[in-house]
């Protein structure tokens, strides 16, 4: 054993737990971006850095790892975790251990995310650790983490994280383990390119700084670079992908002690996110099912669940904005009636077409004679809708008035002042 692997570790046995459990290296992608990966949208980690993370990625994922901190042997980590979306819903674990039979750290975790309004998520997780140190014994202590990510503009995602909120203790000596609060924003000011920004504070350390960025070129190879200061550190690293693969590599500098390496190889169930192109291929593949893109104005639900990243109660929300809607003309009408978020609907693009042909139809539309498909044909009137304009009607008599449309459920201002110009009332 090197000398300054065991003042590394005599350092650590000796010290207050608030030192111990320190960050390890585990994901080689963020890594190489200097660690700031607390808001970057299309990272997960099975929720190792935000417990809300797991429900906004829109993904089944995968990862295994190893790291070298500093050179060390004796301070080598091993990563596993795994993730699981479902609709609104995501679930993530973790493993990752440090170290060798003298003195070794390992960290399990669990976060559950929840995702709402399709804008913003929130997480809660577990995390267990244990510690073991040669002729000492071992102790285990289990902290509650929570967090938030959201999107308040397109391309841009914000987000909180905190770690230990129950202060845990670790076994009999009742030492703490560090409390840790993370902010961070992400922006993709293109579509191939992401830069990262992180504060991170840790009971008794001061903020540090992180500043990450990555850049995709030609689908298959990512660079990456970040900085983070006290200490001042430089990472580098590259990604290759193939398919639902991609390897990754990355090292960070330190300016007293060696060179820290990390690699990693992810597994997604879905190839990597296509550049946005207004119209692809006629034809796509999903894995093991092949189909055609498929229309949204006229698919069924079992059409839908085809497609990639909607579940159940995506496609029934889907469905029910295309007849209150009367026809998708475009995704962002979908986006605009509060349906699935824009990352959601990007993913899809490629796979779908929107061929909206409404029935021709005398206008303006006279509320007391139209039929319910010329009701339909009116923006934002599907047959849900028209079926109660034809019920009100002949409920309470033929409308006197246009204004008269706002007493219809469903039918507020906004909505009757688009239809107001093509819409008339008859004897």
């Amino acid at each position: 054993m090197r000398p300054i692997t065991l003042v590394l570790l005599l350092l650590s046995a000796a010290s207050p737990a608030v030192a111990s459990f320190e960050e390890t290296p585990a994901d080689a992608r963020v890594f190489g971006m200097a660690s700031a990966g607390v808001a970057l949208a299309d990272y997960s980690q099975a929720g190792s850095g935000n417990p809300a993370l797991p429900a906004w990625c829109e993904e089944q994922s995968a990862s295994a790892g190893a790291a070298l901190p500093f050179g060390m042997s004796d301070l080598a980590a091993t990563a596993a975790s795994a993730g699981y979306q479902r609709g609104r819903y995501g679930l993530g674990a973790s493993l990752v251990t440090t170290g060798n039979a003298l003195y070794r750290e390992s960290t399990l975790r669990a976060a559950l995310g929840a995702r709402y309004l399709g804008s913003i998520a929130a997480g809660i997780g577990l995390g267990g650790r244990h510690l073991a140190i040669e002729r000492y014994g071992s102790a285990v202590a289990v902290g509650l983490d929570a967090g938030v990510i959201g999107s308040p503009h397109e391309g841009i995602t914000v987000a909180i994280a905190a770690e230990n909120l129950n202060r845990p203790k670790l076994g009999a000596s009742g030492d703490e383990i560090a409390q840790t609060l993370s902010c961070g924003a992400a922006w993709r000011p293109v579509g191939q390119a992401t830069l990262a920004l992180q504060l991170q504070a840790q009971q008794g350390w001061p903020v540090q700084l992180r500043i990450g960025q990555e850049y995709r070129w030609r689908e298959r190879l990512f660079l990456r670079a970040g900085f983070s200061d006290r200490p001042n550190q430089a990472s580098l690293g590259f990604g290759l992908a193939w398919r639902t693969l991609r390897l990754d590599y990355a090292a960070r500098t330190h300016p007293v002690l060696d060179l820290s390496h990390c690699v990693s190889l992810h597994y997604r169930t879905l190839s990597l996110p296509r550049s946005k192109v207004p119209h692809a291929a006629p034809s796509v593949r999903t894995d093991p099912r092949s189909l055609t893109r498929v229309d949204l104005n006229t698919a069924v639900r079992a059409d839908l669940l085809l497609l990639p990243g909607i579940g159940e109660s995506a496609a029934g929300l889907m469905l029910a904005l295309r007849d209150s809607l009367g026809g998708i003309a475009a995704l962002d009408d979908l986006l605009a009636a509060g349906g699935p978020g824009r990352r959601a609907l990007e993913r899809i693009a490629p796979y779908t077409v929107q061929q909206f042909r409404p029935a021709a139809a005398p206008h303006p539309v006279d509320l007391n004679t139209a039929t319910a498909e010329q009701l339909c044909t009116l923006p934002g009137i599907g047959p849900g809708t028209a079926a109660d304009i034809i019920a009100h009607r002949s409920e309470h008599g033929p409308f006197r008035r246009t204004e008269d449309l706002m007493d219809v459920r469903g039918i507020g201002r906004v909505k009757f002042e688009k239809l107001q110009d093509r819409i008339t009332v008859g004897p």
